[in-house]
């Protein structure tokens, strides 16, 4: 059965439809976990595979298990910017607010990353936008802080998130974005 396993996870990961089912009819675990807690549906998001996805979700994989960092399915897609996968899991009511070890959120992946499609996407399906990471950092102060300008556009204006919060150091977006003088969020 472990090699079943193995291979559900290596086909998820390239996106193999037709060898994700052969997996599946032989008896491998859905929900299998490798070494760092990494499930086939996280391999899928991770890699932008709609179709092995919505398959894995069919067949009632657990959309919101976390791996080894407590991060989700759905945070590996956001922080792609697979926007279809994450809308696919949406759809699928996976839970939206989870946080990792270290307090972030799918928001928070996809506003680091600069991901301003995945942004709005969440904000649409009514993410929380008031967590903070484990340094009291919010999703606008993470995408100032890489100098993403239309993702932090995107979370004042759609997602009303306040540029004047502070993180636990004191500094506010604003000071992130000067500090790491990645262009102007004045703009």
């Amino acid at each position: 059965m472990e090699n079943w396993n193995k291979k559900l996870l290596e086909a998820a990961k390239k996106g193999r439809v037709e060898e994700l089912k052969l997996c599946l009819a032989n008896g491998a675990n859905i929900d299998y976990q490798e070494g760092y807690g990494w499930t086939a549906l996280m391999l899928a998001a991770w890699g932008g595979h709609v179709e092995v996805c919505r398959l894995l979700l069919e067949n009632r994989c657990n959309k919101d298990i976390t791996d080894g960092s407590g991060r989700t399915a759905l945070m590996w897609a956001a922080y792609g910017g697979h926007v279809e996968v994450c809308q696919l899991l949406l759809e699928n009511r996976c839970n939206k607010d989870i946080t990792d070890d270290d307090g972030l959120t799918a928001l928070m992946w996809a506003s680091g990353k600069g991901r301003v499609e995945v942004c709005q996407l969440l904000l649409e399906n009514r993410c929380k936008t008031d967590i903070t990471s484990s340094d009291g950092y919010t999703a606008l102060h993470l995408a100032a802080k890489w100098g993403h300008l239309q993702t932090t556009r995107c979370l004042v204006e759609q997602g009303g998130l306040s540029p004047l919060v502070k993180t636990h150091e004191g500094k506010t977006p604003y000071d992130l974005a000067a500090a790491g003088k990645k262009g102007s969020i004045k703009k």
